[in-house]
């Protein structure tokens, strides 16, 4: 391919080698692109998959010697555990995909290797003695027996926050609290890495390791359960309209329909129960993740923030399973809050990580999906229009005007101020009141209806420059559109700029 002067590119007749096989040329840019692995995993799942329906099909019939039978689950009525590696492999992609979903959000680069260790660790916890003491502490002695047994919906509900919501929530940030701990021994290369320094690395460990606690409770308890509740259905047909003699026992019916259905019956269900975790056990982890690493960011409050953000989980998880099945509308909207409150943690996470400008774009797929507020929008394609010579218009002379006084100050620019759904130009002089910003208190008492709380003011070095005094009870926490993080004591002046967020504490402000 030749060139003209100038250095544009004269196409030839002749296709090159690049154009011919255009992965030569581009493959160094396809790596970078966030599509290509998801992909190459999602093609090797795919003929794993295959290869476990030609070694064991799940559709009728099946003979039951091929059909993976693990260990008993634990506690749960010591039930046996009956699966096959399809249904194994549809878990694991699922809850992959989900906990990609989230990855991306975050936009935080975090070890895939640490993923898969914390949700290893916390499948091992649930199959371990430990589950089964924790457990009966958890319901036996604090919630007071199995859910099932109260009559009343607010025992129900207790029994649910305590026994399930306090007890699984632990667990599953058990891996999330243990690398916490850890986080300052780690070499400083390895902190970003595997550590817990800041609320995107809690939310992301708390997914991986929600992932491992689905897997293995989908797998062992929920599937197997509906896998023998079918045999058990289909055993009870048999004898009831006497396709088999009078004399077969139940049981004996059972074994038939092991060897006649086999896992078939659990296929079904893994799909939804794996899809489920995005806003189901990934949400309230992934939430009370964000709380950890809150406190890792603030260790002098580590103690209330921990205990705010287990409350908040616990309460949602019991919630949502006190709430009966049948009630399909308000189980969606439990689940649609779930998930909200999720994505509202990770947009504040990424807006006070200390490595902001670092973070990648929150998106979902490729590059030119809208970032969750952060992201740049796709460019619009330049459009082709015919020039047109406008011939110019004559102006009419005006008398001339005698020059202005200079300004007593230099010009600023042009600034607003973002509060909820309501803007503010920025003047010298503007005055945010306690009723405008809801959870801060000014610090002196002042008549009603005035309870200011902060003010827009000229910097005495250069007037051009306004700031925002702080004159409430509450820090606030700032941000620049640099990414530098500050915080703003009582009495402490923020510089306004473009781009510059402010945590006021119950509510946020942007500077536009």
């Amino acid at each position: 391919m030749a060139k003209r002067p100038g250095g544009v590119m004269a196409q030839t007749d002749l296709p090159t080698k690049s154009q011919l096989i255009p992965v030569i040329s581009k493959w160094h840019e396809l790596r970078q692109k966030s599509a290509l692995l998801p992909m190459i995993v999602t093609i090797m799942f795919v003929l794993a998959m295959y290869g476990a329906m030609q070694a064991n099909p799940w559709d009728m019939p099946i003979n039951f010697t091929q059909v993976y039978h693990l260990s008993k689950w634990p506690t749960v009525g010591g039930q046996p555990v009956y699966t096959t590696y399809l249904i194994i492999l549809v878990a694991l992609y699922l809850n992959l995909a989900s906990l990609y979903f989230i990855y991306r959000l975050a936009g935080k680069r975090k070890s895939w290797l640490m993923f898969i260790a914390v949700a290893i660790f916390t499948g091992w916890l649930l199959t371990s003695p430990i589950f089964d003491w924790a457990y009966g502490f958890f319901y036996g002695f604090l919630a007071g027996g199995e859910p099932g047994q109260a009559k009343d919906f607010a025992t129900r509900l207790y029994r649910f926050i305590i026994g399930t919501g306090f007890l699984e929530e632990l667990l599953k940030a058990s891996p999330v609290l243990i690398l916490w701990a850890i986080t300052s021994r780690l070499k400083p290369q390895h902190r970003d890495a595997y550590g817990i320094q800041e609320p995107l690395d809690g939310i992301l460990m708390g997914a991986a390791s929600a992932g491992g606690f689905a897997i293995v409770e989908t797998v062992g308890q929920y599937i197997s359960s509906t896998i023998e509740d079918a045999w058990v259905h289909g055993a009870q047909v048999l004898v009831n309209f006497h396709l088999l003699s009078g004399r077969t026992q139940i049981d004996v019916a059972k074994g038939l329909m092991m060897n006649v259905m086999g896992c078939t019956p659990g296929v079904g269900l893994a799909i939804p129960r794996s899809l489920d975790q995005a806003f189901g056990h990934m949400a309230y982890s992934g939430y009370l993740g964000y709380f950890i690493g809150l406190a890792a960011l603030k260790p002098k409050k580590s103690w209330q923030i921990l205990v705010i953000g287990l409350l908040s989980a616990a309460v949602v998880h019991g919630f949502w399973d006190a709430v009966p099945s049948s009630m399909t509308l308000l189980k969606m909207l439990i689940a649609t809050a779930s998930y909200a409150v999720l994505a509202a943690a990770i947009l504040k996470a990424r807006e006070i990580s200390p490595q902001r400008q670092f973070l990648q774009p929150s998106i979902v797929i490729g590059a030119g999906m809208g970032a969750m507020g952060y992201g740049s929008a796709m460019p619009q394609a330049p459009i082709a229009v015919e020039a047109v010579r406008i011939e110019p218009v004559p102006q009419p002379d005006y008398p001339a005007l005698p020059p202005r006084a200079p300004s007593v100050y230099p010009p600023t620019t042009s600034l607003t101020l973002k509060l909820g759904m309501r803007q503010l130009i920025v003047v010298p002089g503007l005055r945010l009141l306690a009723h405008q910003v809801t959870g801060l208190r000014p610090q002196q008492p002042q008549p009603e209806g005035e309870d200011v709380v902060a003010e827009v003011t000229r910097n005495p070095q250069d007037p051009s420059v306004l700031g925002l005094k702080n004159m409430s009870t509450t820090a606030w926490e700032t941000v620049t559109g640099e990414g530098n993080r500050r915080s703003i004591q009582p009495g402490q002046t923020v510089r306004l700029s473009h781009g510059t967020k402010i945590d006021f504490g119950s509510m946020d402000g942007e500077v536009l």
